[in-house]
């Protein structure tokens, strides 16, 4: 009839190629969806970096004689620090955060586990572990906290603390602060943390030997010199970005205190302080969670049970740094588990005096 013979197919092999073609599509889409959600693919190396990382070469501290602050300890990675600092010995730990109710049931959890199994002794609260009501997107609680502070210490140099660990963070999508129109993902990271450190520098509550692990990000090294996005709003598209920028921020003006001693707070010191930038990777904390959509929820609930890790596992790392004598130099970023480069522009000099003259209007006292 003039046809040319059509090939015979099998349906089931053609059933087959389309069944590994589409699941091929669908394992591309959720990886696709989880570096974007992840904040772009230099951060989701993160997440699987650490599954490969060694382990630290570390059994324990003796943490005598630290007197530690700990913000955002209520819950996850703050708490679990809090509580790894105790069983390593630290003379006391502040327990702080937004809620004190929180604070307070975070830290008699830790009490009665730790008193339990021996690690800490005496009951209750006692002398080794106190909370206190801070609220990093408040001037006004700092203020408060800091005043506070000030009328327990005993003498100026047995003053306040000499171990600070800013980890309280806000992550998602957060409406702009009612009272200063600031976006709270950078007026807490970045903006709150400057003024709590000015705060407790002009009060002098700490010294010379004052150690500070800043908790920081992956997406920091993402931070862009040109931004300073305080008053952006955050939306779906921007969150990780403002997030990574806060943190770019924070580094970037400790760095430039750091190679100044300290300058522009009352009680300046010569000697630079013990200041390291510590990254925990992907920790199952909930931060921003809520903000994560309902149907991007089961590829973000996959995410977690693939890559992150519980608070306390990662939180012996806070206790490592803290060793004596310190593992690592001043000023490293430490990532996850191992020393890394950081963004650039957190060494440049002349970003660090950029970022501290736009803070200083922000912080005006």
């Amino acid at each position: 009839d003039g046809r040319s013979a059509q090939p015979w197919r099998n349906p089931s092999e053609e059933m087959l190629k389309r069944v590994v073609y589409l699941s091929s599509s669908l394992v591309i889409a959720v990886f696709a969806i989880m570096v974007a959600m992840a904040g772009g693919p230099t951060v989701f190396m993160d997440l699987i970096k650490q599954k490969f990382q060694a382990d630290l070469p570390f059994e324990g501290a003796d943490l005598v004689g630290r007197r530690a602050l700990v913000t955002g300890a209520n819950r996850g990675l703050g708490k679990a620090i809090s509580q790894v600092l105790l069983e390593n010995h630290a003379d006391s730990v502040l327990m702080t955060g937004r809620n004190i109710e929180r604070c307070r049931t975070a830290a008699a959890e830790i009490i009665a586990r730790e008193s339990g199994n021996g690690k800490l002794e005496g009951g209750g609260l006692g002398p080794r572990v106190g909370t206190a009501e801070l609220d990093l997107g408040s001037f006004a609680s700092i203020d408060r906290f800091v005043e506070e502070l000030k009328s327990k210490s005993t003498s100026a140099t047995d003053a306040g603390v000499n171990t600070i660990v800013l980890n309280a963070a806000v992550a998602g999508i957060v409406p702009q602060d009612r009272e200063t129109g600031m976006n709270p993902i950078l007026g807490v990271n970045f903006v709150g943390n400057v003024y709590l450190l000015d705060s407790l520098l002009r009060a002098n509550l700490v010294n010379k030997d004052t150690s500070i692990i800043v908790v920081t990000s992956g997406a920091h090294v993402l931070g862009d010199p040109e931004s300073f996005p305080i008053w952006d709003e955050a939306s779906a598209t921007n969150a990780m970005s403002l997030y990574g920028q806060s943190k770019f921020l924070l580094q970037s003006w400790l760095e430039g205190l750091r190679a100044s001693s300290w300058r522009g707070g009352a009680g300046m010191n010569p000697k630079k302080p013990f200041i390291v930038y510590w990254n925990p990777g992907p920790v199952d904390t909930g931060l921003g969670e809520d903000s994560v959509p309902s149907l991007l929820f089961p590829i973000y609930w996959l995410m977690k049970r693939m890559f992150f890790v519980e608070p306390l596992k990662v939180a012996r790392t806070a206790a490592y740094l803290l060793s004596d004598p310190p593992p690592v130099r001043p000023g490293t970023y430490f990532n996850m588990r191992e020393i890394a480069q950081p963004h650039p522009f957190t060494g440049n000099s002349s970003f660090q005096q950029r970022v501290y003259e736009e803070t200083k209007g922000l912080i005006c006292r």
